[in-house]
């Protein structure tokens, strides 16, 4: 893992970003906030008419109180270790 400020990365993008795409966890530090560069790839980007009816579907369902709601994370976490 790689952490550098912002003076850093910005000195020195192009070797950031060689190291990101050859696997390396890249952070940069920019006041009291972190920030990771990370590589994807532009299919990543695409909405496929699939997933917008399967987020339509989700939506749908949310809107009609098709959902579980947690007063707390305290109660969502003994859900969760439920399962």
């Amino acid at each position: 893992m790689i952490q550098v400020n912002t003076k850093e990365f910005r000195a020195n993008q192009s070797m950031f970003f060689d190291k990101a795409l050859e696997g390396e966890r890249v952070m940069v530090r920019r006041k009291n906030h972190l920030f990771i560069i990370l590589p994807i790839e532009e299919d990543d980007l695409t909405i496929t008419p699939e997933l917008e009816e399967k987020i339509a579907k989700a939506r749908r369902a949310h809107a009609e109180g098709h959902c579980i709601k947690f007063d707390d994370k305290d109660k969502m976490n003994q859900w969760l270790d439920s399962l």
